[in-house]
């Protein structure tokens, strides 16, 4: 980071500045806590930290992990209701979510093995080496479940985790906070399926949830019915009347805080149906147009690419077009980002996760993780060694965060 010294402006790395400035601030704790400091020395010591305006301390701690943070809150009173504060975690999240800034990004990685054991993985390391084994168990605290978690999805370092199909909770594995959800009342006796959606409302500052409940009638008609779960309320409200057409996805695509879903209507056709927590208004979208009525396309699914609606049309063992609205609700803004061809022997069906800034794209592609470079056109594969066998992704990456479940900065 830049530093204004003397007037003029020097380029200091952030490791650099962290080390000395814990340096110091851990030698004065130690030597109080030891009780073999003399009163002249730590007035030395503690004119040193001085040295640094609050603002550099302040901006130094925004760009640290989490894990790194969590112990710096025992350095100092005011470093501690410093990292504490809402404003701090809320600027801490900006930071990290900024694009191509993968370092407080993890994955969530699954074993094939039984029973199921689940993992944590640097972002930055699987990108940054061919052979990974720093991968960690991920610390949940209903680890005795005897069956496999679903991730709904993951929001400024929480992940909405469903236990069952009326079960639910948030989480944060960078704090090991976890809140269950209450239980939303639907009537499952008649449901076909429930599927749900996890997302941010920045304008009303809530985590909300939403939940469809799928029911086919005795005319074999399907219709959805809408609730919505606002974390900053703890409690169930329903939302609008119910809507024709049969869900296809198994889970909702936040993007933008607007959380989208495939559908498939009466008529046969198939759209994107958009709920949107904000304005209290559901819609559905046109999906992007058919490239060859030749082929026949074995899936499509929908994702979030570099803050797009995405959607990925899966041409299995041939190719996965990759597309995105470039504007938001317009049809016309469709556009094919890439066209990535399946490796020789395919082992499972490619599905993007990230586009880099370099033109790579990282996939997960069933038991491997792997990046597409789309100007050379090859592939190269990321080996996870410590969890001593195949793996898969069981969740996009979320950021860590200082974010708790209840919205109680403690």
């Amino acid at each position: 980071m830049f530093l204004k010294l003397n007037g003029l402006l020097h380029f200091v790395p952030v490791n650099h500045i962290v080390t000395h400035l814990l340096s110091i601030r851990w030698s004065v704790k130690f030597q109080e806590c030891d009780g073999l400091m003399e009163g002249s020395n730590k007035s030395v010591e503690l004119s040193q930290t001085c040295n640094l305006p609050p603002e550099i301390i302040n901006e130094i701690l925004l760009r640290l992990p989490v894990q790194s943070l969590l112990k710096f809150k025992c350095v100092s009173k005011s470093w501690l209701i410093l990292i504490s504060s809402s404003e701090f975690i809320k600027t801490h999240v900006s930071i990290s979510r900024k694009p191509n800034n993968y370092s407080n990004y993890t994955v969530i990685l699954a074993s094939h093995a039984v029973p199921i054991t689940y993992y944590t993985c640097s972002l930055s390391s699987i990108l940054s080496n061919t052979v990974m084994d720093n991968s960690r168990v991920l610390e949940f605290p209903m680890s005795d479940l005897d069956f496999q978690l679903w991730f709904v999805g993951s929001c400024n370092g929480l992940l909405c985790v469903s236990i069952d199909p009326t079960t639910l909770v948030l989480y944060n594995p960078s704090i090991r906070k976890l809140k269950p959800l209450p239980i939303s009342g639907t009537d499952t006796g008649n449901s076909s399926y429930i599927s749900y959606g996890f997302c941010f409302d920045e304008l009303c500052d809530d985590f909300k949830v939403v939940e469809l409940n799928i029911v086919l009638d005795r005319a074999f008609m399907y219709s959805t019915g809408v609730k919505v779960y606002s974390l900053r309320n703890d409690s169930w409200r329903k939302f609008g009347n119910d809507h024709e057409g049969r869900i296809c996805s198994s889970g909702g695509q936040s993007v933008g805080g607007i959380l989208h879903w495939r559908i498939s209507m009466i008529d046969g056709r198939y759209l994107i149906f958009a709920v949107n927590t904000v304005t209290n208004i559901y819609d559905t979208l046109a999906a992007p147009p058919t490239l060859d009525k030749q082929d026949v396309v074995a899936e499509w699914s929908l994702g979030e690419l570099n803050g797009c609606l995405a959607v990925f049309r899966d041409y299995y063992n041939i190719r996965l077009d990759v597309w995105a609205m470039k504007e938001y609700g317009v049809k016309e803004s469709w556009s094919k980002v890439v066209s990535i061809p399946y490796p020789v022997n395919p082992s499972g069906h490619l599905w993007p996760l990230f586009v880099l800034q370099n033109a790579e794209i990282f996939l997960d592609y069933g038991p491997y993780l792997m990046l597409y470079n789309s100007g050379n056109n090859s592939f190269t594969t990321r080996e996870i060694h410590s969890i001593g066998g195949l793996c898969s992704v069981a969740a996009p990456a979320y950021i860590e965060s200082l974010v708790t479940p209840t919205f109680v900065q403690e």
